[in-house]
């Protein structure tokens, strides 16, 4: 009997013995396929919860940087603001130190003819007598009038200006003071409100605490009582230990000078110029004429100032055998400069000085020729002469703002442009040492005919005796890793302008924290989460400096890399990778496998004593 589907009974119950084993399959697969979602499942929890701690970690790390670059940006603007100024208080002592000078030009001429008259009237035993000063008197007497109004008006606002900018330059140091303070609020705020808004019950590592402390300690570390390594540093003047940051502030400064407040520097060009020669056969004559012209502007010891004409007369005399040349000048000379300069004090002076006096000046020189048949005449090298003899000024004037006159022996007034002081003033010895003391004693004489020192040595000469150079904020370089600045001060790299954030999390999903075979890791030293080792994520950031390039305007113009400085508000913020030393040190410190040195509790000790000092 055949069955249904036309199979033997006795074959059918063969068959269906086989029947039902596929179903040991399907249980196998569906039960690696609940494992494969359950482990795929808590992957992605655990992948998700990694990504979410690390985005706060970056975050946490960028948004402090960006504050920093931020306060030192203002910083640096604020310097700026600070540099202006205190060249427009070196521009108020040039103007008064000219005015001075200017006002003293007609009692000098009344004085110089005052003592040429006493000379005539002694040798006419009295018969001729006062005959230049009356002659001078119709250019005196308006110079004198027009002198006195300017030297009134310029007297009259210089002082004012000078302390409302010297207070403002005390404002903007406050507030730089103000703002590099509240950055380590915002800071703060911030590290706190970033991670949470990120992720949920993260918490910052044991190692991250220590490398926060760390930043701080050497982003502020001028604040602490025992000075650490700090990366913006607060400078006064009067104080030794500043020297050094104030002396940069003052380089800046004088750097900065405009080019009349730096050397009186002038672009008139009037008249002058060498007449064609006249042949009178062995004599040849040519003649200077009258003009004025500014010296040149380049880096030498004529830098600035101005150069009158009156009169001058070339003569060559040529008699085959001797070649002689002669050359008479006399005209007038204009110099002068304002600086600023360092006291014994370690304060600082602006301090200001003009002169103008005659030059009256000869020259020559001779060759010797010897006259060769088939050769022709054959000369030597020219020997020459040149006579420059110092003269009593027409006009001194000086100005100071400070408490302290510096010292104004051995003024350089040669070499470089940076050398050079006073626009090479103190090259005139009698302006500048001595000057004969008045024989006509009036009360205008008696005050403007003194030399640069003793203008310089009168109160009446000082359109601020309050004034001082205001503190500053700057950086520092970065410091090497492994070097010692001070006792106490460990460099491990983990300093400002770098900043690194270590977040961990514990129970993200159970069992899926523990390492096992070559990669397990010993249970926590320290008692992190009870004994666990939790999931954890490092980041850096950085501050750095960086001239932008993409335009001609902020490209240098002497082609020089400019190092990090707070003059010039190019601070920005970046993330930058861990280093291998970082990873090292997260795996070890961060995830209690290796308990915390004695310098890290150091850190924290430092970084709590700066808490307290700022709060």
């Amino acid at each position: 009997m055949l069955t249904p589907v036309g199979i033997k009974p006795k074959n059918y119950r063969r068959l269906s013995k086989h029947s039902g084993q596929a179903i040991v399959l399907i249980l196998l697969l569906t039960l690696a396929g609940i494992v494969g979602g359950v482990a795929l499942f808590s992957t992605g929890i655990l992948t998700s919860e990694k990504i979410q701690l690390q985005n706060a970690a970056d975050a946490s790390a960028y948004s402090v940087s960006v504050i920093e670059a931020r306060d030192l940006n203002y910083t640096a603007y604020m310097n700026r603001a600070m540099v202006a100024n205190e060249v427009a208080i070196g521009q108020m002592v040039s103007m008064m130190s000219w005015a001075n000078m200017v006002r003293s030009t007609p009692e000098f001429i009344d004085d110089y003819a005052f003592k040429i008259d006493l000379i005539i009237c002694a040798a006419t035993l009295g018969t001729s007598c006062q005959s230049l000063s009356s002659a001078v008197r119709p250019i005196v007497t308006p110079l004198r009038t027009v002198s006195s109004a300017v030297f009134k008006v310029v007297d009259a606002f210089t002082g004012p200006v000078t302390k409302g900018l010297s207070i403002l330059n005390q404002m903007y140091n406050l507030s730089q003071q103000g703002i590099h303070l509240l950055s380590f609020i915002f800071s703060a705020s911030s590290l706190f409100d970033i991670k949470d808004k990120n992720i949920d019950d993260a918490e910052f590592s044991i190692f991250g605490a220590v490398a926060l402390a760390r930043h701080f300690t050497s982003y502020y570390g001028d604040l602490l009582s025992d000075k650490l390594y700090s990366q913006v540093n607060s400078y006064s003047p009067g104080n030794e230990d500043d020297a050094e940051g104030v002396n940069r502030l003052a380089q800046v400064i004088n750097d900065s000078r405009d080019g009349f407040t730096k050397n009186r520097e002038c672009d008139l060009q009037l008249g002058g110029g060498t007449t064609p020669p006249l042949d009178l056969g062995i004599l040849e004559i040519s003649f200077t004429a009258p003009g004025v012209n500014c010296r040149p502007n380049s880096v030498d010891s004529n830098t600035g100032g101005w150069d009158a004409t009156l009169f001058g007369v070339n003569v060559e005399i040529d008699v085959f055998l001797l070649i002689a040349d002669f050359n008479f000048s006399i005209g007038i000379g204009r110099q002068g400069g304002t600086d600023l300069r360092q006291g014994d004090d370690f304060n600082y002076t602006w301090t200001g000085a003009d002169t103008t006096d005659p030059r009256v000046r000869a020259g020559g020189g001779f060759r010797l020729c010897l006259g060769i048949p088939l050769i022709g005449r054959v000369c030597a090298p020219r020997v020459g002469f040149d006579f420059d003899p110092p003269l009593p000024p027409f006009g001194v004037g000086a100005a100071i703002a400070g408490n302290k006159t510096p010292n104004l022996d051995n003024i350089p007034h040669d070499g470089d442009d940076r050398d050079i002081q006073y626009g090479t003033a103190s090259r005139s010895p009698l302006a500048w040492e001595f000057v004969l003391p008045p024989f006509k004693p009036t009360p205008a004489a008696i005050k403007h005919i003194k030399s640069v020192k003793q203008q310089l040595k009168s109160s009446d000469r000082n359109i601020n005796s309050s004034y001082k150079l205001r503190g500053y904020l700057d950086t520092e370089d970065k410091p090497e890793i492994a070097t010692s600045v001070e006792s106490g001060d460990w460099i491990s790299g983990l300093e400002a302008p770098y900043l690194l954030i270590g977040l961990v999390k514990d129970d993200v999903v159970k069992n899926s924290q523990v390492s096992s075979g070559r990669f397990e890791l010993d249970a926590p030293k320290n008692g992190l989460f009870g004994g666990t080792v939790p999931l954890g994520v490092i980041a850096k950031s950085e501050v750095y400096y960086t001239r932008p390039s993409d335009l001609s305007y902020f490209v240098r113009s002497d082609g020089r890399e400019e190092k990090s400085n707070a003059f010039n508000p190019y601070w920005q913020a970046r993330l930058v990778d861990t280093s291998y030393i970082d990873r090292v040190a997260a795996l070890g410190f961060q995830h209690g496998q290796v308990p915390l040195p004695a310098t890290a509790f150091t850190i924290i000790a430092q970084a709590q004593a700066l808490v307290s000092k700022l709060l």
